[in-house]
């Protein structure tokens, strides 16, 4: 389901008219949230054999202050990031108020992306790593599949909402 779509559905059936009115706030976009995010840290630390050596990356256009402009940088299309190395547990310590956009252990053993521009955090992992992140009871986690999208019409469930200009 899509935010979009839930909103639309409220709004069809007479609850709402999309501004927060039946529901207080909307999912955090670009950013997994901030209760979640020690929650995932803590298992992803158990499911990697290096979680004192983890990278992350924040995208350089949330605006941030004092980058040293020779640090690392990577780059993806429409996207540069600034780079920063650490633990897993370093995850949830905000850069400049930002949570990492991307953050991966140097085995590789899972990978965390969240786009700045999506409500939806992913994680490439073991299917071990993901049920326990699935069954942890404490975060709001699905199983997905490289068919589903995360696009304004994706929403298979929900009636569209109006086509973003």
């Amino acid at each position: 389901m899509e935010w979009g779509s839930v909103l639309e559905a409220g709004i069809r059936n007479g609850r709402g008219d999309g501004s927060g009115v039946v529901w207080a706030t909307s999912p955090d976009t670009g950013q997994l949230d901030p209760h979640d995010l020690p929650v995932a840290a803590d298992i992803l630390a158990m499911q990697t054999s290096c979680p004192d050596d983890c990278w992350f990356r924040f995208w350089e256009g949330l605006g941030f202050n004092d980058i040293d402009v020779d640090g690392p940088r990577m780059a993806l299309p429409e996207r540069h990031h600034v780079l920063f190395h650490g633990a897993v547990a370093d995850a949830v310590t905000r850069f400049q108020g930002f949570a990492p956009s991307i953050w991966w252990p140097a085995d590789r053993a899972w990978f965390v992306a969240t786009d700045v521009d999506l409500m939806s955090t992913y994680v490439g992992s073991t299917t071990e790593c993901a049920s326990l992140l699935r069954d942890s009871g404490e975060l709001e986690a699905i199983e997905t599949s490289a068919d589903r999208t995360t696009w304004w019409d994706s929403d298979t469930i929900n009636p569209l909402p109006p086509e973003p200009i």
